[in-house]
């Protein structure tokens, strides 16, 4: 499997990348994107499986680019669409299916 992890924080994105458990979690290869136009340019190169990724982000949120990943991939399994956020706005802290 194939992950991306997308977050405008650098030090958020290295930590992500070490603390993936390789054992638990078949991660072949990292890829790392730090705004939504970076992510779109990795996803249309790179098969990815799993994407972490922010909310809240410059010029475009985290969910802007889901929705734009779930339009690409139709058969795309929703539970490899991963939020992550230190957003403490409860807004965002409903499931839903982008």
């Amino acid at each position: 499997m194939n992950l991306l992890i997308v977050d405008d924080e650098v030090v958020t994105t290295e930590v992500l990348k070490e603390q993936i458990d390789r054992n638990k979690i078949p991660i072949r290869q990292n890829f790392v994107a730090y705004n939504a136009a970076m992510a779109r340019e990795c996803l249309k190169h790179q098969k990815i499986d799993i994407v972490l990724c922010d909310i809240e982000m410059p010029k475009e949120s985290g969910l802007e680019l889901l929705e734009w990943i779930r339009k690409r991939n139709k058969d795309l399994n929703p539970w490899s669409l991963i939020i992550i956020s230190c957003c403490n706005h409860f807004v965002y802290a409903v499931c839903r299916y982008v």
